[in-house]
């Protein structure tokens, strides 16, 4: 899985730029990326089942409103006798970056989601991937190239994720002040059930596991790991 799953960046970057050639461009929205992801994970991993928009997380967690929180895609064992957490093998939240100011907050929800994910199983532990992809303009200036409102110094995002293949970053919301106020606000968001089962400070890594630039868009792919892998950037 790990030899192949890079491959998933290209994939999704060649699928893009055939779309635009056969100008469905205005269909572009981060719901239409089903179609490449899921047919990239049904070719190579026909054993597992695709499910987008999956509502079954391996563990509890209750908002207080809103619909229930959900994975982008997931793949599942196809043993129906399991429980949900132990038929879920592989877990990829997406993001597509537009011209439009991304959420900032929502970009680490996803990536701190991935984590619970990737915490919830010790033995075999799923695998937990974070794609983002966009037309190479909208990326440099959206999500490479912001920076924090009252210091233009300091990148939003790329403090905290690498954009050099193989390259790992280390958070730490003990260390990071930006971190932790993003991960309490995704504690705040949950209920006191749901925050009881969660730390107050947390560590990750987050390396870069495929990265595809054509000639109109760029896609990144992150592995969500757990105190593992040399740290830089």
């Amino acid at each position: 899985m790990s030899e192949l799953f890079p491959n998933l960046a290209d994939s999704v970057a060649h699928w893009l730029e055939y779309q635009k050639l056969v100008k469905k461009e205005e269909l572009f929205c981060e719901s239409y990326l089903a179609q490449p992801v899921g047919e990239f994970l049904i070719t190579h991993f026909p054993e597992k089942q695709f499910k987008p928009e999956y509502q079954g997380l391996p563990f509890k967690e209750r908002k207080t409103r809103g619909r229930p929180a959900s994975i982008d895609y997931v793949m599942l064992n196809r043993d129906n006798k399991q429980t949900v957490g132990k038929r879920m093998a592989i877990a990829i939240e997406a993001k597509w970056v537009s011209s439009n100011q991304l959420n900032a907050h929502l970009i680490f929800f996803d990536v701190f989601r991935l984590r619970d994910i990737r915490n919830f199983r010790e033995n075999n532990p799923i695998s937990c991937y974070f794609l983002i992809c966009g037309k190479r303009t909208d990326i440099e200036k959206n999500f490479i190239n912001r920076t924090l409102k009252n210091n233009s110094d300091k990148r939003v995002f790329t403090e905290h994720f690498p954009t050099t293949k193989n390259n790992v970053i280390t958070w730490k919301t003990t260390d990071d002040t930006q971190l932790k106020k993003y991960y309490d606000q995704y504690r705040k968001g949950k209920t006191e059930h749901a925050k009881n089962q969660m730390p107050e400070d947390i560590e990750l890594k987050v390396k870069l596991f495929g990265k595809k630039e054509t000639e109109n868009f760029q896609v990144f792919l992150w592995e969500v790991q757990l105190k593992q892998g040399r740290s830089k950037k």
